[in-house]
């Protein structure tokens, strides 16, 4: 599964100084334009810069047996241009934190899974409360995949 996001930001500099104002992210092309128009209109202001963020997620599963090995680094692809970023991690879907960066973690946290079903189901009393610990057998890991990219851009560039 793929998605894309993209937003905007209008950076400028008060004359004679050297930090530059940035706004936020603006996620209508229309609210970009108007930020543009206004920064470009005041006497006060140099530098003005229309700025295009784009960010492209890829989630797809990824078998246990695929992941990095043990004590291996998640390899990230190399960053072609216009790219400014790339990142790369993995989580278990619906259940569980939202970035295991590496295999390592991700075989460390479906083994505190299945010791924590297999104490559930002990009559032990329970350490931590009332926690849902699903049979890891049936958790699907996700290899995310988050394409980072910004150049600047001239306004008439920006869509209608």
């Amino acid at each position: 599964m793929q998605s894309r996001s993209q937003f905007w930001t209008v950076s400028y500099r008060y004359r004679g100084q050297a930090k530059t104002h940035t706004s936020s992210a603006l996620t209508q092309p229309e609210t970009a334009a108007r930020n543009w128009a206004t920064a470009t209109s005041w006497t006060w202001v140099t530098d003005v810069a229309l700025t295009e963020h784009l960010t492209i997620k890829t989630d797809r599963p990824i078998r246990m047996e695929d992941l990095p090995g043990p004590g291996e680094p998640t390899l990230v692809p190399p960053c072609p241009a216009p790219v400014h970023e790339i990142r790369r991690f993995f989580r278990v879907q619906d259940y569980g934190p939202p970035m295991l960066p590496t295999g390592d973690h991700v075989r460390r946290f479906l083994s505190w899974v299945a010791d924590g079903r297999a104490r559930r189901t002990s009559p032990s009393p329970m350490f931590h409360g009332d926690i849902r610990f699903p049979d890891p057998v049936t958790l699907q890991v996700r290899d995310i995949r988050l394409i980072l990219a910004s150049r600047q851009i001239p306004r008439d560039r920006l869509p209608a």
